[in-house]
């Protein structure tokens, strides 16, 4: 009898150095302790969650406030922080004994029915077979989000619930997740560039917001010259579809592909060209930089002619060009005015303090 146990156990060893190997092989970013197993039979799993598609999930306050209807934050994911789950495994698994979960948690605190994922994980063990690598896929694919939420589902538009004590943290650290690791399985791909027709890594390409791939030289290339050019109209997805329907890109984007230099220079041009649509713009009389007119509230009176240098913080009449000092304006938000006299000669002055203001506001009653 003990001779038979003895060989049973032997089985169930080397069944379970089985297991961990071929899961070693196809999930090696999931087990965080491989050097340790032979010595405690524990296996920790890092289960990073990848969802078949686009999730729509709301976000509830796990105490919500007494009298108040429940109020939920809706955001679209596809990626989820990992489940940390450490299991133990049992001389006599798996020919006898199931698995030992020791504990469930998730980065960020994010997952919250963990007693239940325990229970769901364990009754779906049968007697006589592994059961980790179904446990990690029904995990890592967020299936088990699914089945641990019945309420799943508006129509057509499948939503998870989630609960937090503090909704709006967790929201910013699951779209932060979600944005990195977008990025890290798309540096991982490799894709054919659009326009040199060649394939390069995700991590020498650049993907925009309509999904057009292209790699980062070409783009920047046919970016660079456009903005050299001052054809501002061509800094965007360069595929002919998006051409035609003048798709913008977003200047995060731009700024990613462009250099410091190019990018400074396209940003002043569509600066300078939103500014001359503007009928009432002009430029600084210091910098030559474009001035646009205070929201001062007044459609009429001397102020209405006001002018101020967002760079300089120089400010002037629009209409005689004469430097402008107001009594009831803080002095800091101008330079000092005798370094102003003598670093612009050219520049005829105003200043209340003096009491020519007076005389400037009644020429231009």
């Amino acid at each position: 009898m003990a001779s038979n146990m003895h060989v049973d156990q032997t089985s169930c060893q080397d069944r379970q150095l089985e297991e961990y190997e071929v899961l070693k092989a196809i999930y090696p970013d999931f087990i965080s302790n491989s050097s340790a197993f032979s010595t405690d039979n524990i296996i920790r799993l890092k289960l990073g969650i990848e969802l078949p598609s686009e999730t729509g999930f709301q976000i509830f306050h796990s105490t919500p406030t007494y009298g108040l209807t429940l109020q939920a934050t809706s955001i679209t994911l596809l990626f989820l922080p990992p489940i940390l789950i450490d299991v133990y495994l049992p001389k006599e698994y798996p020919s006898c004994q199931p698995p030992q979960i020791l504990s469930i948690s998730a980065e960020a605190q994010w997952f919250s029915k963990e007693d239940a994922l325990r229970s769901t994980l364990l009754d779906s063990w049968q007697r006589g077979e592994t059961i980790l690598y179904s446990w990690i896929e029904f995990v890592r694919s967020g299936q088990f989000l699914r089945e641990l939420d019945p309420s799943a589902g508006d129509g057509n538009v499948e939503t998870i619930r989630l609960v937090h004590d503090v909704p709006e943290i967790l929201i910013e650290s699951l779209i932060q997740h979600d944005a990195n690791a977008r990025r890290m399985a798309f540096e991982k791909g490799s894709y054919t560039c659009a326009v040199c027709l060649e394939a390069h890594r995700g991590t020498k390409c650049v993907q925009l917001s309509c999904s057009h791939v292209f790699c980062k030289p070409c783009l920047e290339e046919f970016w660079t010259i456009s903005v050299r050019e001052g054809e501002l109209t061509k800094v965007r997805c360069i595929d002919l579809g998006c051409m035609k329907s003048k798709k913008e890109t977003s200047e995060e984007e731009i700024q990613e592909v462009l250099s410091s230099t190019a990018f400074s220079r396209w940003k002043w041009l569509k600066e300078k060209r939103e500014f001359e649509k503007d009928s009432d713009h002009i430029y600084c009389l210091v910098c030559d930089g474009p001035v646009k007119a205070p929201d001062h509230g007044q459609e009429d009176g001397a102020w209405t002619r006001f002018r101020q240098c967002s760079s300089f913080h120089f400010t002037f009449c629009k209409v005689c060009k004469r430097a402008w000092y107001h009594l009831f304006l803080s002095v800091f938000q101008y330079p000092n005015p005798l370094v102003s006299l003598q670093a612009w000669p050219n520049v005829r002055v105003s200043c209340a303090v003096t009491g020519s203001h007076a005389i400037h506001r009644r020429h231009h009653r």
